[in-house]
């Protein structure tokens, strides 16, 4: 008999975001969904989160504002044409 371990969405989640953050091309509101879609299904806090993931919990509350912003702002920052600390 073969037991198989799946994965729950929020484990899943924490692996890809865990991968994205290495990237150059990672952009910031996305980068805010992902932090705010898995302290939802998790049940965390920021700090939680910046815990898991060995960030300052200044960076996280910083991405997570971007989540505020105007849909056309939010695209702006995603773009490049306004920096995410603005």
């Amino acid at each position: 008999e073969v037991v198989t371990d799946d994965p729950s969405p929020a484990d899943l989640l924490h692996e890809q975001l865990a991968e994205n953050l290495a990237r150059a091309d990672f952009r910031p509101v996305e980068r805010a969904r992902g932090f705010r879609r898995l302290m939802d299904l998790r049940g965390w806090t920021a700090r939680q989160l910046a815990a898991a993931f060995a960030l300052s919990e200044a960076t996280v509350s910083q991405a997570l504002r971007l989540l505020d912003l105007h849909p056309d702002l939010q695209a702006a920052v995603d773009a490049g044409r306004v920096t995410a600390s603005t």
